[in-house]
């Protein structure tokens, strides 16, 4: 696992940073307590004598211990210096004959050094390699930082030293991040080549692991429980980044959660996954390696809808709807229902037949027979055996019913379809010379009726035929609007036919014929009879258009009443009927 890993300490480096100390060293022996320490550099004057100090405690009064009167001794032995106590602090007061300037006092040492355990504050992973990061050591005799693998026994195996007490990080180019054995820790070095502990509990990086699950859509990402040396409190933070795009911290996770589940990507994604150690204040202290992943799932619709549904003729309504290209479908088919629930399918198609999805067509040629509006879903179905549907819609079905005379009611249910409005309703009439706009009706309400007055189509063959049209605005799934409309059935209704028949003639006058005048009718079996008072027929006509001008066999009848009866069948196989008395005068 690890190749040429020695302790890099280099005497001649660290002689150069020690020039910046002024104690070196406190070392412990036994009962006994070595000092070692450099003068300052550059004294203001002749020198006159070193002062050892020490104390118990760094907030009280320091006591002095000796006075060294040579130059060139910059060691001291307190002896049985643990009977005032443990740790023991001690600083140097450098006497220099300066008058006018108080004497060089050092910074405060003390003796825990060598029982020290120092902390990795972080381990993060970085393109060119694992920056390892501490805090700047509290003791003053430090000089540098030997970073060190822990090993499976427990042992130290130091592998590069940091010199100089502000450099607190490092980067390490040459570990194997992948490694699961790989765990670092830390020691102090001081001045004089002596080394604090170690934490044998160590610091590692988080391992972890994805798992591709095509058919759940998901990426579930696991890792190794973090074991935090220096306090329990933490938590884990998840970074995300997709395609290149920023990352993103999707999630924050108690320390005793270990799973994370990612859906917000799409088939063919590149995925960048990490999971950072954060303790209670904020700081990174641990992180995994970017786990890369190409995202293979089974994609399923993120954009699935029904745009129009339209009855199209008596035999076929026509859907049309969107599926997004990246789709991957088995098949799509048509589902319809009366009243929304329990749907049926109609038809099944191979998604095959429509590369890159996008805009389809379907005709449904089964369910206009039912002659009432129908809900319809789009259903479809994938190679994990899962269903997708798309939004729900429901046809206009329109019908007309004879109201007065000359007027027709007409009626239709609201447009129905997930994500839009209806704005209005165009309904359009035809009596044989093409359809035509009659009214355009606000939307907003459930059912709808209208009367439509028919009195100026009196010479019309009598049949009426109506369909409505839906306009809207659809709201996509991407938050764009488009205008849309869709049309109901036709409907077409047979006039009731009317006859109407003057009560006189004056055969010498201007109304000199009687003869019926149908409204709405196309008769066929036409027949009418007229009868003298003895109930005698003179005269008779199997044609519409022949009327009786007051004679019998040639001759004038005689000014009178006289009983008529007209029988005729109209065009939607009614028998009509009409008798009454013609009063003829001369």
């Amino acid at each position: 696992m690890r190749i040429n890993l020695i302790l890099l300490i280099i005497f001649s480096a660290l002689a150069q940073f020690a020039q910046a100390q002024e104690i070196l060293c406190v070392e412990s022996q036994n009962n006994d307590v070595l000092l070692d320490w450099n003068p300052p550099v550059l004294p203001c004057g002749p020198f006159v004598s070193y002062e050892v100090w020490v104390s118990n405690d760094p907030t009280t009064a320091f006591a002095l211990i000796t006075t060294v009167i040579n130059a060139a001794q910059t060691t001291f032995t307190h002896v049985n210096a643990f009977n005032i106590g443990d740790p023991l602090y001690y600083y140097i007061v450098y006497n220099y004959n300066c008058p006018g300037l108080p004497p060089v006092i050092s910074a405060i040492a003390t003796n825990s050094f060598g029982s020290f355990q120092p902390e990795i504050s972080s381990l993060d992973v970085q393109a060119a390699g694992i920056e390892v990061c501490w805090e700047e050591s509290e003791f003053i005799q430090t000089c540098g930082y030997v970073i060190s693998y822990l090993l499976p026994n427990g042992l130290a195996q130091p592998f590069d030293t940091v010199f100089g007490i502000t450099n607190t990080c490092y980067l390490d180019t040459f570990s194997n991040v992948a490694d699961p054995d790989l765990v670092y820790t830390l020691t102090y070095l001081d001045c004089c080549d002596n080394l604090s502990q170690y934490n044998d509990i160590g610091y590692r990086l988080v391992s972890s692991a994805a798992d591709q699950q095509g058919c759940n859509q998901l990426i579930a990402y696991e890792w190794d429980s973090y074991t935090n040396p220096y306090s329990l409190d933490f938590e884990y933070h998840i970074s995300i980044q997709v395609n290149g795009g920023p990352v993103e911290v999707v999630d924050t996770l108690a320390n005793n959660q270990i799973m994370f589940n990612f859906f917000d990507f799409i088939d063919q994604d590149e995925i960048r996954f990490r999971v950072e150690v954060i303790d209670e204040n904020g700081m990174v202290r641990s992180n995994s390696p970017w786990l890369i992943d190409t995202a293979e799932i089974v994609q399923p619709p993120r954009e699935f809808y029904i745009r129009t549904l339209t009855v199209t003729s008596p035999t076929q309504i026509d859907i049309t709807f969107f599926v997004d290209s990246l789709a991957e479908l088995r098949n799509l088919e048509i589902d319809t229902s009366k009243l929304g629930v329990n749907f049926d399918m109609v038809e099944r198609y191979p998604s095959n037949l429509f590369p890159g999805l996008g805009d389809i067509y379907l005709p449904d040629t089964v369910s206009a027979i039912y002659n009432a509006a129908r809900y319809y879903q789009i259903g479809s179905n994938d190679s994990c055996g899962d269903d997708h549907y798309s939004t729900i819609g429901r046809t206009m079905y329109i019908q007309a019913e004879l109201f007065d005379f000359f007027q027709n009611k007409v009626l239709w249910n609201a447009f129905e379809l997930e994500n839009a409005m209806v704005n209005n309703y165009r309904l359009y009439r035809d009596y044989g010379a093409g359809f035509q706009l009659i009214e355009t009706i606000p939307g907003g309400a459930i059912e709808y009726d209208y009367v439509d007055d028919i009195s100026a189509y009196d010479n019309q063959r009598g049949t009426f035929c109506y369909k409505v049209e839906a306009e809207y605005l659809l709201t996509k799934p991407n938050g764009f609007v488009e205008a849309l409309t869709s049309s109901s059935n036709e409907f077409c209704l047979e006039q009731r036919p009317s006859v109407y028949v003057p009560n006189a003639i004056a055969p010498n006058g201007i109304n000199n014929e009687f003869k019926p005048f149908i409204v709405f009718g196309n008769p066929t079996n036409y027949n009418m009879l007229i009868f003298n008072r003895w109930g005698e027929r003179i005269f008779e006509s199997s044609s519409p258009n022949a009327g009786w001008f007051g004679d019998y066999n040639g001759s004038p009848v005689p000014t009178g009443g006289y009983p008529y009866l007209i029988r005729f069948t109209a065009s939607d196989g009614t028998n009509i009927e009409k008798k009454g008395i013609v009063t003829l005068i001369r």
